[in-house]
This record gives C-alpha cells, structure tokens and sequence, in this order.
C-alpha cells in the first residue's frame, strides 16, 4: 500500500467485538506492519490508530501512536513498526474496533504486512 500526498489513510481492519470478549479487563492488542521510506524519515509522521466505536457510530476510544519512534538514515528497506496495548473494557454499546495507519505528514512511504493479535493476560 502506498501513503503519499493523496493517500493519507492504509487500509483498515474493523471487527466487531466478539461475546467472550465483552467485559474483560485483561485484553491486550498488537498492532504491526512493515513499512518501506524511499527518502529518509518519510514515515516518521505516520500513526497506527485504533478507534473503538458505540452502536450509534460514535468514537468512544481513540488512540494514536507512531509507526517510526525515531528518525534515522534508513532508506529503501523493509522494517517492522509495532504497537502493543491493554485495551479499555469493552462493553456491549462499544460495536466496533478499527484499526489502520494514518500518514498524518502525507509524505511517500509503502506500508504492507498488516497484523493484528488480540489477547487476554494474567493479572
């Protein structure tokens, strides 16, 4: 997938929360994807965003955080970004979790290699 100036959104995921899963205060999420800069630090602005939707379609958790943590001189190879979380409770009025990575700068990079686990822990 290529982010530049017209493409400032990767492809999403979005699923709805399944019935074992609501309620529980243990859910942690890993969010990864490979992403390649042609130019130095092109991805450096981008953000993996998670956004947690009600029924009615309105925002009820959004989070943001960067797919680059820290400039360097790489160019022109593939590298892995990475997020991990502990979800809010997820209750039945909150529908949905969207998951996709914004190129907020819309600089020119390639993302590709989407995946996401989701898990429960001990406490």
């Amino acid at each position: 997938n290529r982010l530049d100036e017209k493409n400032h959104f990767s492809a999403s995921y979005t699923f709805h929360i399944p019935d074992p899963l609501e309620n529980l205060r243990n859910l942690y999420l890993i969010f990864e994807s490979q992403y390649l800069e042609p130019e130095q630090n092109a991805a450096l602005g981008a953000l993996f965003v998670v956004d947690i939707r009600d029924l009615k379609g309105r925002t009820v958790f959004y989070k943001a955080f960067r797919l680059k943590r820290l400039p360097d001189k790489k160019t022109g190879e593939w590298r892995l970004g990475s997020i991990g979380f502990k979800l809010p409770v997820l209750i039945e009025d909150k529908a949905t979790v969207k998951l996709y990575i914004w190129n907020k700068d819309k600089q020119t990079f390639y993302i590709d290699d989407l995946h996401i686990e989701l898990f429960t822990y001990q406490n």
